[in-house]
């Protein structure tokens, strides 16, 4: 079974989000059946509960592409 990746609608309303501020806070949905919500493979900054649909992140993205 495939794996989804997480909605982001925060600040980018779900669509594809690009950005050069390092600095974010970001939030969105994800299947209740979802154990664990990471950016950049770790759980830093995460607050998730699994068996929940809502997330959000802060942090700091790292220069390039990041991976949620």
């Amino acid at each position: 079974m495939a794996i989804s990746a997480p909605v982001i609608l925060l600040p980018s309303g779900g669509v594809s989000y690009t950005t050069d501020t390092r600095i974010q806070t970001l939030s969105g949905t994800t299947s209740s059946n979802t154990n664990q919500i990471r950016v950049n493979n770790s759980l830093s900054g995460v607050s998730y509960t699994p068996g929940d649909t809502d997330w959000a992140w802060a942090g700091s993205l790292e220069n390039g592409l990041n991976i949620i």
